[in-house]
Parts: C-alpha cells; sequence; structure tokens
C-alpha cells in the first residue's frame, strides 16, 4: 500500500488511470462522467475515513482539471468541449464540501446566481428553449444542494424545493445516486428541519424497498457488467449501506 492510503484509496487506484479523472471500469480512459464520480468517491469515502489531505488535495486537483472559470466546469481536460449537465456539479459541490473545500462549492453558487442559475460551458445555448437545458434551477432541491454544501442558510424557498425533490424519489439508478449525494451534504449540513428530515427518510425508505442492498444496489447495478456479484469498487464498499 502507498504510504498515506487507506484500503479504500488503494483499490481506487485502478480507475485512476487518468487522474485525477475517475473511470467507469479500472483501467479504461474516463467517459462523461468522471467528476460526478468523483463526487461518489468522496460519499463512499467519508462514510470510513475523516476528511484529511489526501481527499482534500483529490478535489482542489479535480476542480483544477475541470474548471472552465470559477464555478463553470467542462466533464474534465479529457472532453473540455462538451456541453455539461447539472449532474457532475452535484457531484463537485459534495466533494468540495465534504473535503474541506468549501470555497469550490460557493464557486458555483455564486457563478450561478450571477447568470440566473445557467451553467453553459460552451455557450451555445440562444434563447429560452435551449438555455433550459443548462438551466440547473429546474430540478428540485438543486440550488438548495449548492447553498447547502457552499454553507449558505436556506431560504423558505429553498427548503420546499428540497422537500419536494425527495419526496418523489427517482425511477432510475442514475437519479438516485444524485439524490443521495444531495441527502449526504443534508446529512453533513447545520441547516436541519423537522420537513426536511422527515422528507429525507422518506426517500431513504423508499430506495431500501426498492434496493434491499441499499447503494451498494444501486451502484451494482449501475456500474456492474452483469453477475450478481458486486464487483466495482463503489458496489462492494457499499453493500448494505444508503
Amino acid at each position: 500500500m502507498e504510504p498515506g492510503l487507506n484500503k479504500f484509496d488503494q483499490e481506487l487506484i485502478p480507475y485512476l488511470s487518468r487522474y485525477p479523472l475517475i473511470s467507469n471500469q479500472p483501467n479504461e480512459d474516463p467517459d462523461g462522467n468522471p467528476v460526478l464520480y468523483g463526487g461518489f468517491y468522496c460519499a463512499v469515502r467519508s462514510t470510513y475515513f475523516p476528511q484529511d489531505e489526501h481527499i482534500q488535495k483529490y478535489v482542489r486537483d479535480l476542480y483544477d482539471d475541470c474548471r472552465i472559470v470559477p464555478g463553470l466546469i467542462s466533464r474534465g481536460s479529457h472532453k473540455r468541449l462538451d456541453e455539461q449537465e447539472h449532474d457532475d456539479y452535484i457531484g463537485l459541490t459534495f466533494a468540495a464540501m465534504v473535503s474541506g473545500n468549501r470555497d469550490i462549492a460557493l464557486d458555483v453558487y455564486v457563478y450561478g446566481k450571477n447568470h440566473g442559475w445557467v451553467f453553459d460551458s460552451q455557450h451555445t445555448a440562444h434563447g429560452w428553449i435551449k438555455s433550459r437545458r443548462f438551466w440547473h434551477q429546474r430540478f428540485p432541491g438543486q440550488i438548495a444542494h449548492y447553498k447547502i454544501c457552499a454553507g449558505i442558510r436556506l431560504n423558505i424557498l429553498d427548503r420546499l424545493w428540497m422537500i419536494v425533490g425527495f419526496l418523489f424519489p427517482s425511477k432510475s439508478e442514475s437519479g438516485v445516486q444524485l439524490e443521495w449525494l444531495r441527502a449526504c451534504a443534508y446529512a453533513i449540513s447545520s441547516d436541519k428541519g423537522f420537513f426536511r428530515s422527515l422528507a429525507v427518510k422518506w426517500w431513504m425508505l423508499a430506495v431500501l424497498d426498492r434496493y434491499p442492498n441499499g447503494m451498494g444496489g444501486v451502484f451494482h447495478k449501475y456500474f456492474d457488467r452483469g453477475g450478481s456479484v458486486p464487483k466495482h469498487i463503489f458496489a462492494r464498499w457499499m453493500q448494505g449501506r444508503i
């Protein structure tokens, strides 16, 4: 084991063929979601290990790799010209929060607030119809997530949209993964509320009803290419956990 790395960090190395971008499978080139996978890495890691200099540096390196301007990111240096969606922002802001790099989450929040919550990395959207694709405020709880990760207190509307987002869980594994990161951010935040906590609990029970093995089951179905035995690092480490 390399000095300074825990067992989980060590097992992740084969997925980092192009550091700091995490690939879908070991020893493969990164695909379209390495920034999001960085959020998964931080969430799974924080379940077992405390925040330290290693994860702080990793998240900083990830941000440096994908940043276009402060708060606006690409899919990574391998796909700099790809149009960006909202999922990687959820992963990046959570990773920033849990790793001690909250200034990164604040960058995202400030950029979004100053640009009407439109994150158009390639500046291809002109007019309302095209801009809507990059308008993050259309997702219930998305802006609340950015605020939580940046350490900004939620207003009444943020709280209501957050509750709505958890009361209607996604039907897809990719959607559940994003909701999980939002739930993880809320769990470690200081801004709690009775109805928000109840909504998150409702979401957890709904996910466990569909995936008895918790997030391990979600990751297994999403990442593993057939077979009943979990192989992917996230699927193995999150068996029975949520």
